[in-house]
């Protein structure tokens, strides 16, 4: 009897002899037109018009954080994809895919999810390259640095009292929620997870309220040491912006590092703000975590890779976060938040353009390794559902 070739495909990767085989196949797309990508690409906004966009900037069509790899990877072909709000692209044989999925918060969750449900879409052995622009703390971050993310935090979930009516010995009036006053001490507060940091470090995890998420580190580590040594590129504009900080990594040469990102979406800007973010990010990791970006969108992608990867659509151990800094997230000293909120608003950005050209200088250093190898980086699953 003739085995149907659907049948016989499902009964070869049902048997332990073939499942490396059909894991690691240079086929991503079957007769069924199942696209099963390698590597997913994601970038929160695109302004070019060449891409369908209205140009943000007026006449200018200036690239957003998908253009480079669009152009570059030559991903020319358009996959429609059910219940998101953007198109997906692809290369020729469908190992890589790319996706707008912004902005901010709430349409990242909607679009992964969307993608991820697709059944057009097998995305269980897919690498993530999550990239976008963001600004950085001056006091351990420069303009043009390029990130690989070890923790996400999400900085929306709080409570607020405004700052006019706090109690005098409230260092803030905006702390997580959860608790009844800024930062207690989390062992004496069971409302408010801890042990953060002894997580397992090979393994994607959040905490009880999806607010902390860690990405597997092991990648990021070895993504970092791929890139590491990477040239970036750098402007006189950024060096003019470098030096009115005079001092500590503001005014250093950018390079790629790995710490924390914190996800918010008020675009917020000033010292007392990026003391707050220092602060956040350090309790909510229990001081694992080291804040040095922060953006609008993150927060919500990890909620919906999350979601996902209980269900099985995803291997959340195969996710990686690359940002890159566009600017500081306070003004330089004699300049007010304010004033630094017209000297340097989204158009004048001195670090963007040579933040999106460094992700993608570094960030296709690793897209290129995955898909020659795939899969290159050897991990166990996570036991996701008894977070």
């Amino acid at each position: 009897m003739r085995v149907p070739r659907k049948l016989s495909i499902a009964l070869a990767c049902i048997l332990p002899f073939w499942v490396s085989a059909c894991a690691s196949s240079s086929a991503v797309q079957t007769s069924d037109s199942v696209i099963r990508p390698k590597v997913v690409i994601v970038g929160y906004f695109e302004t070019s018009r060449r891409y369908g966009e209205k140009g943000y900037w007026g006449e200018a069509d200036r690239p957003g954080e998908l253009h480079h790899w669009i152009s570059r990877l030559k991903l020319e072909r358009r996959l429609p994809v059910r219940g998101a709000f953007n198109q997906a692209w692809s290369n020729a044989d469908g190992s890589i895919i790319a996706m707008k999925i912004g902005p901010n918060s709430l349409h990242p969750a909607v679009n992964i999810t969307a993608l991820g449900l697709d059944d057009r879409f097998d995305l269980t052995h897919s690498y993530w390259l999550i990239n976008g622009i963001a600004g950085a703390s001056p006091k351990n971050s420069t303009i043009g640095d390029i990130v690989w993310t070890d923790y996400v935090v999400n900085g929306d979930v709080a409570h607020e009292i405004d700052g006019r009516e706090i109690p005098p010995d409230w260092p803030t009036g905006y702390f997580p929620a959860g608790s009844t006053r800024p930062y207690p001490n989390k062992s004496a507060d069971d409302l408010v997870d801890a042990g953060i940091a002894a997580w397992d470090n090979a393994s994607f995890r959040s905490n009880r309220s999806d607010t902390v998420f860690k990405l597997n580190e092991g990648l990021a580590e070895w993504a970092l040491q791929q890139t590491a040594e990477i040239d970036l590129p750098n402007s006189e504009d950024m060096d003019r912006v470098r030096r009115e900080y005079h001092q500590g990594p503001a005014n250093a040469s950018s390079r790629v590092k790995r710490c924390a990102t914190l996800s918010a979406e008020t675009f917020w800007l000033g010292r007392l703000l990026d003391e707050w973010a220092h602060d956040w990010v350090k309790y909510a990791t229990d001081g694992a975590g080291e804040y040095c970006t922060t953006e609008t969108n993150d927060a919500g992608t990890m909620t919906a890779i999350a979601a996902l990867a209980l269900h099985g659509r995803i291997d959340p151990d195969r996710v990686m976060l690359l940002r890159g800094a566009s600017n500081f997230d306070m003004p330089p000293n004699g300049v007010s938040a304010s004033e630094q909120l017209v000297r340097e608003g989204p158009q004048q950005f001195a670090g963007y353009d040579p933040a999106l050209e460094g992700l993608y200088r570094v960030g296709s250093v690793v897209v290129n390794k995955l898909v020659d190898g795939w899969p290159t980086y050897e991990h166990t699953l996570p036991n996701v559902a008894g977070k």
